[in-house]
């Protein structure tokens, strides 16, 4: 998510379905200066390509509207800056229709270059063979009884903050395997962990906004297609794996601000996009622009109007996690009442597909006590950072992010509940309407997580720690968790 939860626009009444479009001002593109926080954008070994860490490549980025389309930016002048924390040099990076552009003609060089074998395009064009026969053994995996282990990658107690940055590079591997959508891909492992090993190096160490983060949303879109067959059964493999994708780069290269931060201080990236979505757009440009990579292009077997079609799909899911569309997609859901029959028509595939994105993003609370309590002392803590930075620019701080409120644990409780009552029930309420199988996690939020939070608030830390210690070895998917 690339906006803070409690923070950035969450309030806002209902927005059209159909965004504004905005046109990039060609006189935007002056210093980039969007990281007061920012650390330096990491950088594995393995990457070989001028292009791998997107910390060389930021840009003015080319519009977009609702449906994927993108305006023609107006001819502009690059820019760089210096951090103030080295003398890397930062340029800003292509506009999103070049992107696409680049990227189909990447594909047709690279299957000229490259023989697939015919039983493996056989293979994968019978999809829906291929995904009915994942069902059945992912549905075996769901059902398991006590006595036998657990499936802990499917397991939303899966504590990630136990795992290494690699651990869950493999563990993304594995929920892919599970699926076999290494059939988008020709099996051909080492451009899937091309992509992700760079995907992982352009997250900076934010306290909240970092791989972690990246990693969670994917699992939750990953535990939506375990526990929802009718979701990979109606992508199909290539929009499963870009769905997955696109939760995993969402909020690539996040500077650990909120939009509004960008925008209240007027910086270059919120003057490229007219101050809209302005983080979203950015995180989607880095993504295609590492799509485009030859050696991390995962798309690259299928034709180039289908490779158009699927980035098209993952713009807008991006999109969709930032806080201001959060009512629209409430508001969405509210109208669907059978999803297996809504999904079949593709613009209510997308709308779906959209709000499931936006509950995965903001899943944090849902999961395991434990593990909730940790993200919202990350949020807390970067809100905390950027008050600091606002407070040095001479920007207004809201009531919320006054740096005492955010290092109170009981006044952050007050805010918590807020931001439960407000945004994560109504729109979790709406997720274990649509998909019954996503109860527990509702359940969960409303019983257990909210009450800590309530607990801390009107009684303290002792009593609230006494609450989170009952929980510490139970899942969400406990028969006997409350």
């Amino acid at each position: 998510m690339s906006s803070h939860k409690r923070n950035d626009d969450y309030d806002h009444h209902h927005h059209h379905h159909h965004r504004e479009l905005t046109r990039v001002r060609s006189d935007s593109h002056q210093e980039f200066g969007i990281a007061p926080l920012g650390s330096t954008i990491r950088k594995t070994k393995s990457q070989h390509s001028s292009v791998s860490s997107i910390g060389d490549t930021y840009s003015d980025l080319g519009s977009i509207t609702s449906k994927g389309k993108f305006l023609k930016r107006t001819k502009s002048r690059k820019g760089e800056l210096k951090r103030k924390h080295g003398s890397r040099r930062e340029s800003f990076a292509q506009p999103i229709q070049d992107l696409l552009n680049e990227g189909d003609l990447n594909a047709r060089n690279r299957r000229k270059s490259l023989s697939v074998s015919k039983s493996l395009k056989e293979k994968f064009s019978n999809s829906k063979v291929e995904t009915s026969s994942v069902m059945k053994s992912l549905k075996k995996m769901m059902f398991k009884t006590k006595s036998e282990p657990r499936i802990a990658v499917y397991d939303i107690g899966f504590d990630i903050f136990k795992k290494s940055e690699e651990d869950l590079l493999r563990a993304m591997q594995m929920m892919c395997k599970d699926f076999h959508l290494e059939l988008v891909f020709g099996k051909d492992w080492t451009i899937f962990n091309n992509l992700t090993s760079a995907i992982k190096s352009n997250y900076r160490s934010n306290p909240f906004h970092n791989w972690y983060h990246a990693f969670s949303v994917a699992h939750m879109a990953t535990v939506f297609m375990v526990r929802n067959p009718c979701i990979p059964h109606t992508l199909g493999p290539r929009y499963h794996l870009a769905f997955i994708i696109a939760a995993l780069g969402h909020d690539l290269n996040h500077p650990g601000n909120d939009n509004s931060f960008e925008i209240n201080s007027h910086s270059a990236l919120a003057e490229s996009y007219n101050h809209e979505s302005v983080l979203e757009n950015y995180h989607v440009s880095i993504l295609l622009q590492l799509l485009n990579e030859e050696d991390k292009n995962i798309f690259y077997l299928a034709d180039p109007k289908v490779q158009s079609e699927i980035k098209d799909f993952m713009v807008e899911v991006v999109l969709a996690t930032d806080m201001k569309y959060h009512h629209e997609s409430v508001k969405y859901l509210q109208d669907v009442d059978n999803v297996a029959r809504t999904i079949k028509n593709k613009l209510n595939r997308l709308s779906v597909m959209k709000a499931v994105m936006h509950a995965c993003d903001i899943s944090g609370q849902c999961i395991d006590l434990p593990v909730a309590i940790a993200w919202e002392a990350r949020i807390s803590k970067e809100m905390e950072n950027q008050a600091k930075a606002q407070k040095a620019q001479g920007i207004e701080l809201p009531p919320h992010m006054d740096v005492e409120t955010l290092t109170n644990s009981q006044n952050r409780a007050v805010h918590q509940l807020g931001f439960i009552d407000n945004i994560l029930l109504p729109l979790w309420g709406e997720i274990q309407r649509v998909f019954p199988s996503m109860k527990p996690l509702y359940t969960n939020l409303n019983l257990v997580v909210r009450k800590h939070y309530m607990l801390l608030h009107e009684e303290g830390e002792h009593a609230a720690r006494l609450h989170a210690l009952q929980y510490e070895n139970k899942s969400v998917f406990d028969d006997d968790l409350l």
